[in-house]
């Protein structure tokens, strides 16, 4: 094997190492913007409870500001 030919191959060796690396960063970083995304909305979930607005979902949290707008919009729909 000539000199090229071992320069070459340990190249390509590092750039397999470099991806792989990458690959696992990335990994590592996608896992912890999870990890703070779920933290929040367990944050914002305790928020809520501590006010007494236990709420369970993002569906539970539209039906209370529908409830909440209905008596104002009633009069406007009466009026059609």
């Amino acid at each position: 094997m000539s000199a090229l030919e071992v320069r070459l191959a340990e190249a390509a060796a590092e750039a397999a190492a470099s991806t792989e690396l990458v690959a696992s960063l990335k990994d590592a970083q996608l896992r912890l913007t999870a990890d703070f995304e779920n933290f929040r909305k367990r944050m914002v979930r305790r928020m809520l409870r501590s006010r007494g607005c236990i709420l369970a979902s993002r569906g539970q949290l539209s039906a209370a500001h529908t409830l909440s707008a209905w008596p104002k919009l009633a009069p406007t729909v009466d009026g059609l």
